[in-house]
């Protein structure tokens, strides 16, 4: 079973990392303790090759992918190929920056599962922890 102890914070991208160094695979120990997001897939930040190595939960589509993939079939085909992929691997999938009615539709004909955007609701406030944070990570 792997411990809370074992993560670490990356303040840059907060991407847990095993403190060994190695990322957290998709483990029958890892299934029933955490989950894993995979953030701003298809930006610079989220290659293919972390979606091998981190095995995530979820793949959370960057904005900049879903923004116009209702009216751009350039980009819809690789949107629709990512989900698509996602969907094969058993990963549930995020459209971030839904700002349409059409984007909105479109995401759900192609199959993400979750979404989130403005046309949906503004940002909230971040919720305030009311249990001490564990060690070395900060309290929001």
């Amino acid at each position: 079973m792997l411990e809370p102890s074992a993560f670490r914070v990356d303040p840059r991208r907060t991407l847990p990392i095993l403190t060994n160094g190695e990322a957290p695979t998709a483990t029958p120990e890892r299934r029933g303790c955490i989950r894993v997001a995979l953030d701003d897939v298809g930006s610079g930040y989220s290659s293919l090759n972390l979606i091998h190595e981190l095995h995530p939960d979820l793949l959370k589509v960057d904005m900049e992918l879903i923004r116009s993939a209702d009216e751009d079939p350039y980009k819809a085909r690789l949107v629709a190929n990512l989900l698509d992929v996602a969907a094969a691997l058993d990963i549930d999938t995020l459209a971030e920056g839904i700002e349409t009615e059409g984007e909105l539709r479109w995401v759900q004909e192609n199959g993400a599962k979750y979404v989130q955007g403005y046309l949906l609701g503004r940002p909230a406030a971040a919720a305030r922890s009311v249990s001490p944070a564990a060690p070395g990570i900060a309290a929001a």
